[in-house]
């Protein structure tokens, strides 16, 4: 007896997915890539991710993910190609100010909507740079949704992530804050937990602000690398890994793998959008002392060796997650 099920194909086969664990620099790279050749502009989809994380903690399965995964792309494809719920405010990076050509996505609101921007997608194949937390940890169900996609994802070191999630308070409130509703979270114990604290909840609780963050860190770097030694080998050549310190400090060579991977080329404002970006740049040797200096001053001494260790890790290893 055949049972009806769920069914949707994408449209859109260009997706590079800017991934990276929180502040390793994603919004760096994304504007970088945005400027290339046949670019859409910058793109980010909160609600779109929270699917890759209910799917990894096994909330929905893979038919399910797979289908909203590629209803939600290729809607925001189609209204991407006709302008429609472009981001105008100025300093958000996504709004098409921050584009190579603001005016092409002005345009493309008085264009005639239809079958017409199905045919215009397929044509032009434009890469569309989306941001994605983590993505690399969810390149398993990301490639299987959109199996001619790429992602690049951006490691950097995990003293720098450490001290921007204290900066940012990761490890207390965030989480029950109404500003976090991008953000996927459980209760347990009548207490707010994001969704990568899942399988070791009462440890998680039991840990001050800073050693939550540094555990969270840990277990993320874990979560990625399990994934993607669990790729296939044609899979792993969709995935391109790139230094934030490479990409700051050796621009110059940086810059061609990323072209190279994407099989594009730089264009006439990749140069503007890399002196806003501020790359290349000098190497902050003493801020990276600081910031050490301060976290050792709040983190217990096994959670201050295990972020030792994890650094030790990410400076000696090639795979560096």
């Amino acid at each position: 007896m055949n049972t009806p099920k769920l069914n949707r194909e994408s449209y859109i086969d260009n997706v590079v997915f800017i991934s990276g664990i929180g502040r390793s620099g994603k919004s760096l790279l994304l504007p970088i890539v945005s400027s290339f050749q046949k670019s859409e502009k910058v793109n980010v989809n909160f609600f779109l991710e929270l699917l890759t994380g209910m799917h990894s903690t096994q909330q929905i399965s893979d038919e399910l993910a797979i289908y909203l995964l590629r209803s939600g792309m290729n809607l925001m494809a189609y209204e991407n190609a006709i302008g429609r719920n472009s981001n105008f405010r100025k300093d958000d990076y996504t709004s098409i100010w921050k584009f190579k050509k603001p005016e092409e996505y002005i345009s493309r609101l008085f264009e005639s909507d239809g079958d017409r921007v199905f045919k215009k997608i397929e044509e032009e194949k434009r890469l569309f740079p989306l941001m994605w937390h983590n993505g690399l940890w969810h390149s398993d169900i990301l490639l299987e949704a959109f199996p001619q996609s790429k992602i690049i994802h951006v490691q950097r070191n995990p003293i720098d992530i450490v001290f921007s999630w204290m900066k940012k308070g990761y490890g207390g409130e965030f989480y029950s804050n109404k500003r976090s509703s991008d953000s996927l979270v459980f209760e347990y114990k009548n207490e707010i937990i994001p969704h990568f604290a899942i399988g070791w909840e009462d440890q998680y609780l039991n840990l001050s602000s800073i050693d939550r963050i540094i555990h969270m860190i840990s277990r993320l770097i874990s979560y990625h690398r399990d994934v993607y030694i669990s790729l296939s080998k044609v899979q792993k050549q969709q995935v391109l890994f790139v230094s934030f310190e490479n990409l700051t400090i050796k621009t110059s060579q940086a810059i061609p793998k990323i072209t190279n991977f994407l099989k594009t080329n730089v264009s006439e404002f990749t140069d503007r959008i890399l002196l806003e970006e501020r790359c290349p740049r000098d190497y902050d040797l003493e801020s990276k002392k600081i910031k050490l200096e301060a976290i050792k001053l709040k983190a217990s001494k096994p959670s201050f060796q295990l972020l030792m260790s994890m650094n030790e890790d990410f400076l000696n290893n090639e795979l560096v997650i």
